[in-house]
């Protein structure tokens, strides 16, 4: 799945190592693990467009067979990302 944010700044973002008394320098960051490194900029008119390829995973949270015989049940299975 493809997620994207719109800026007006034309700056191009950097990864960075947010030390742990820094408030701010992790989104990147964050964003970089979350889609193992598949992201980019694309320059706007006015601004950028910051977007990443981040994968969702059906994850089974034990429910046993019946979860598995019953695919619309929302109680039986969870996503991830």
């Amino acid at each position: 799945m493809r997620v994207s944010v719109v800026d007006r700044s034309p700056a191009v973002p950097l990864v960075r190592d947010a030390g742990p008394r820094c408030e701010d320098g992790r989104g990147l960051a964050l964003v970089h693990a979350m889609s193992a490194g598949r992201w980019g900029v694309e320059p706007l008119r006015v601004g950028k467009r910051v977007w990443a390829d981040v994968g969702v995973a059906l994850l089974d949270t034990g429910a046993g067979a019946d979860a598995d015989a019953d695919a619309d049940s929302d109680t039986d299975t969870a996503w991830a990302l």
